[in-house]
């Protein structure tokens, strides 16, 4: 049968019109994942460079590191979301294509309907995304360099590149979408397609197996994350705990939730009333139908959480973390060697300041020697002689001397060459009063006060526990001729004015020039500058993906309450039709739609805290995470992303009670 263009030209607005509720949203949220990765692929192209393709400020390359990483973050989820709402669709339009089959359209026909309808909601979205996305692209490279503490570039921020390769991708994604649809059609006779929605359906079985493997990967999961005693075991073990939770979850919700509901079906007493008769034979078939769908809810909302909790800890400990990693305007250190004196490097750089000008206040030196050491059988061995290096226990072990001790804290101690004092080590250690340290045996004096040496215990960027030992002169020659890492000195302090990037860096040049030798120079100005670099980066992509994830999140809860009203609809006439007064059957589907809605939630919240202790060590590989302001933080996530979630569950029930009642009822 020949159609004539423009009758189809017809049938595709007629059919968008038909289905504009279900359409709109598709179209909008598909529009902002675009304008989101366009914006972010547009400001590592040409926001953060200058157009000779040089960085235009201090540790713009860390933005750049991380902007592409939740740059691919987006692309992969949109192209999922974009995947699954057209889906969703299509599952609503079956009847319809059935309909154009019965009336004698061909399957070419069809196609040609959904390839332009393809092509018209490829140019909403895409079209959208870059129009919008252009015209924000400045403010959120405005909002950036707010965040990271920059001086806002010129003009309007517009890549061409970005232009033609979001074009380009998200052109095969829609691409994608068409071919899905077609088939989807071609294997569906047109009376099956018509009776689609009405075609009975048997009672779900329990899948032992996915509910045994679910179970296992959420247990192995959430032990991953509660185990993890250091931060480099929290990295080590981060992605494998977010994998197999992410399993668990999915498995359970589609076979753990068949599982409770049979065993409430099988007892008689619960079962056998007509409240639970109902409630639990609909719930079944809900969750065959939905728990994919919950578990994604689930799996995004714990995403949302943790995000949120990331973004809120670096705004709130972001000048703690400055003044806690650099807590001097001006850090020099140097190597010790046998020619060192500390009377004369003292003496060098009072002499450097004066000579600049520069008035030096709260002088703090310290000297320490640093190596890594990994607790085995014999005591503490040296990380390099083990047969292979097991980062899991390594320690990073700082030894002072009875003399280098007593400069620092002020504190006279007085030990024997075999005798110890420590902060760290094991219990057993400490019950024994006994440790042995590269095959020299020990006796614990007594252990050190955590107060006094709090600079070396700080969380600054560590990935490993700390060891702290005092040990006498001779034991200190011991560790020197054993090669025990590095021994360093640090001079710190701060200048009451004229502190200034050139006086700093003219303040290196004399200091060397005197014959100090080779010193390693750290300033605060600058230290800031890549601090906040860093982590407004980090913050940026966390409030991005935190929106897409969110966004996605509302998306989805909508499609579900509107693939529920469909078939709630059916189901209330039926309650109807079998004795149930009209309130009752509206209170009986009601239940059912808050157990399954917030359920997810539920189980997010719950994945949320679990994490917690991971992301919390995680986070102490690059902050000094204080544990309080941590702790409100990801409660305060819980409970704003929960009344969110409330929200915009009532909003989207007012269109989910329209199309089950025919009319808005409050949720």
């Amino acid at each position: 049968m020949i159609v004539n263009p423009k009758f189809l030209i017809k049938m595709v607005l007629t059919g968008m019109k038909k289905n504009i509720r279900t359409l709109i949203p598709f179209l909008a949220s598909s529009s902002l994942m675009i304008m989101v990765f366009y914006i972010m692929d547009s400001i590592i192209r040409g926001g953060i460079r200058g157009d000779d393709g040089k960085l235009l400020f201090y540790g713009a390359d860390f933005i750049a590191l991380f902007l592409s990483i939740g740059k691919g973050i987006v692309l992969l989820f949109s192209v999922v979301f974009i995947m699954y709402a057209n889906k969703f669709l299509m599952l609503s339009r079956k009847k319809e294509m059935g309909l154009y089959g019965i009336l004698g359209m061909s399957k070419k026909n069809i196609a040609v309907i959904l390839f332009t309808e393809t092509v018209i909601n490829a140019l909403i979205a895409i079209g959208t995304a870059l129009l919008v996305g252009t015209f924000l692209n400045k403010l959120m490279l405005l909002f950036m360099y707010k965040l990271v503490e920059q001086p806002p570039t010129n003009g309007m921020l517009f890549s061409f590149n970005s232009l033609l390769f979001t074009n380009i991708f998200y052109g095969i994604i829609f691409l994608i979408c068409f071919i899905y649809n077609i088939i989807t059609i071609n294997f569906g006779k047109p009376t099956d397609l018509l009776k689609s929605e009405s075609l009975g359906e048997k009672e779900p079985k329990i899948k032992y197996l996915s509910l045994i493997v679910g179970t296992i990967s959420l247990v192995i999961g959430y032990v991953q994350a509660l185990s993890a005693g250091n931060v480099f075991t929290a990295i080590s073990v981060l992605f494998s705990s977010i994998l197999f939770v992410s399993i668990g979850t999915y498995f359970l919700f589609i076979a753990g939730s068949i599982f409770i509901l049979k065993v409430l079906k099988n007892n008689k007493k619960f079962y056998y009333s007509t409240r639970n008769f109902i409630s639990v034979s609909n719930l079944m078939f809900r969750m065959k139908h939905n728990a994919v769908g919950l578990a994604s809810i689930c799996i995004l909302s714990t995403a949302v959480i943790i995000l949120i909790t990331c973004s809120a800890s670096l705004m709130l400990l972001g000048n703690y973390n400055i003044n806690k990693m650099c807590p001097y305007d001006v850090d020099i250190t140097l190597n010790i060697d046998d020619n060192y004196n500390k009377d004369e490097c003292l003496r060098i750089v009072d002499e450097s300041c004066k000579e600049l000008g520069l008035d030096s206040k709260e002088l703090y030196y310290e000297q320490v020697r640093r190596k890594m050491l990994v607790p085995s059988e014999n005591g503490y061995e040296d990380i390099r002689e083990r047969g292979t290096t097991d980062f899991l226990k390594a320690l990073d072990t700082y030894v002072f001397t009875a003399e280098e001790y007593k400069c620092l804290t002020g504190e006279d101690v007085e030990l024997d060459t075999d005798q110890i004092l420590i902060l760290g080590g094991s219990a057993e250690e400490y019950a024994k009063g006994k440790v042995i340290i590269l095959g020299n045996e020990y006796d614990i004096k007594g252990s050190l006060d955590k107060k006094k040496i709090e600079h070396i215990y700080q969380a600054e960027m560590a990935l490993f526990p700390k060891l702290v030992l005092v040990v006498s002169e001779e034991a200190g020659k011991r560790f020197d001729q054993e090669d025990m890492g590095t021994h360093f000195a640090t001079v710190a302090f701060d200048l009451e004015k004229g502190f200034s990037k050139d006086n700093v860096n003219a303040l290196e040049w004399a200091v060397e020039a005197k014959g100090l030798g080779d010193v390693s120079f750290r300033n605060k100005a600058e230290f800031r500058a890549g601090f906040i670099a860093i982590y407004g980066a980090i913050l940026f992509v966390g409030v991005f993906l935190s929106g897409v994830f969110l966004i996605a999140t509302v998306m989805i809860i909508y499609y579900k309450q509107m693939s529920e009203g469909f078939e709630d609809r059916r189901r209330f006439t039926i309650l109807r039709n079998v004795g149930l007064t009209e309130t009752e059957a509206k209170k009986t589907i009601k239940s059912q739609v808050m157990i399954m809605f917030f359920l997810p939630v539920g189980a997010s919240i719950i994945h949320a805290i679990v994490a917690s202790s991971l992301i919390r060590q995680f986070l102490s590989s690059i902050l000094v995470v204080d544990t309080l302001t941590f702790g409100l933080s990801i409660a305060v996530s819980c409970i704003v992303f929960f009344l969110v979630y409330t929200f915009v569950y009532l909003m989207t029930s007012k269109q989910y009670y329209e199309t089950v009642y025919g009319r808005s009822e409050a949720a």
